[in-house]
């Protein structure tokens, strides 16, 4: 649930426009993420921009208020200054967890903890150049990890779409291989490992989450997004 903390947030958290060199194939968000251009249908342009404002009711391309409001609160209600633990489960790209890293980055916290899983083989390098574009892999203080596989209730394999447009992000993993998936659209599916919360080693991250969202909003592609935010602090 939103509350009227939004843009005070959004204002202590943004970067002023002169400090972020914005890269010619991508846009920045207000907070000073990157992010590449052609993995959207509807940002090209805004390559080598960053786009104005505050990301109320979204940010034009991908995120709504929900989400931002969402994760900057979890950030400021850290139980320690010097550590933060962020996990995006069905991370695409990584849009979340990468604004998790940037403004724990930016605000001094000495101990960072990055976990993003995607089920998406094309994703996966789409999520490593997106956190490296960031700094947020192989920076001292911040631990990444990149899972390739899905979120389930337990181990098991699932059927995930094969060769999925890299700008299509409504994919879904299934435990029922079928020649149309849940949107009616025709994909060859292919094996994926899927994991429970307690292999992923996630359990203490519900314990002790303080801030967990679950937001459906309609994206840039005019399809719906499930974004899971799992904040440990």
């Amino acid at each position: 649930m939103l509350t009227d903390r939004s843009e005070e947030l959004f204002h202590k958290y943004q970067v002023p426009p002169e400090d972020v060199d914005v890269d010619p194939n991508c846009f920045a968000n207000c907070f000073g993420v990157q992010t590449r251009a052609d993995l959207f249908y509807t940002a090209s342009g805004y390559s080598g921009q960053m786009i104005p404002g505050f990301p109320i009711p979204d940010d034009r391309v991908y995120g709504g208020q929900a989400e931002y409001t969402g994760l900057l609160t979890a950030f400021e209600h850290r139980a320690s200054p010097s550590s933060f633990v962020a996990v995006e489960l069905g991370a695409a790209w990584g849009p979340w967890v990468a604004l998790a890293g940037v403004v724990a980055k930016r605000n001094g916290v000495k101990n960072i903890s990055l976990v993003a899983v995607e089920a998406s083989e094309q994703k996966i390098g789409a999520l490593h150049d997106h956190l490296s574009r960031n700094g947020l892999i192989g920076a001292e203080g911040i631990d990444t990890r990149i899972i390739h596989g899905a979120a389930w209730s337990e181990d098991t394999t699932l059927h995930f779409p094969k060769e999925m447009p890299i700008t299509d992000y409504g994919g879904a993993a299934s435990s029922v291989e079928a020649e149309n998936d849940y949107r009616g659209f025709t994909y060859e599916t292919v094996p994926v490992k899927a994991f429970s919360l307690a292999t992923l080693s996630l359990r203490g991250f519900l314990e002790l989450t303080i801030c967990t969202g679950i937001f459906r909003v309609p994206s840039a592609t005019s399809r719906y997004r499930q974004v899971i935010f799992l904040m440990r602090v």
